[in-house]
């Protein structure tokens, strides 16, 4: 039979699990952080970029172009359809034009 173990030994014992644990969750929690900051990032910048295409599209076209746009590319998740909608301002005739190509990409 083993001797019970002396209270320093289980209060060191204690103390090296709740460092552990506390490291563990530091360090979870800061990936964690870390993959919602990036993520919320890039969801900014495409905000930024949806902001950017309906203002060049209400230069072009008209003041209504620009909700209407904007609720279209709300749904639109893909940067490179994104990309692809400020090629459509340049290349569009018409604002009705526009639109149809943007709800296409979206479908």
């Amino acid at each position: 039979m083993e001797p019970m173990p002396r209270l320093e030994e289980v209060r060191t014992m204690l103390q090296e699990m709740v460092a552990e644990w506390v490291a563990e969750g530091h360090e979870r929690g800061l990936k964690e952080g870390i993959e919602q900051g990036i993520e919320r990032g890039i969801e900014q910048v495409r905000a930024e970029e949806r902001r950017l295409l309906c203002r060049l599209a209400v230069r072009k076209f008209t003041a209504e172009t620009g909700p209407r746009l904007f609720a279209l590319l709300e749904r639109l998740s893909d940067p490179e359809r994104l990309a692809e909608v400020g090629e459509w301002i340049i290349e569009c005739e018409t604002e009705r034009e526009l639109l149809d190509r943007v709800q296409e990409a979206i479908s």
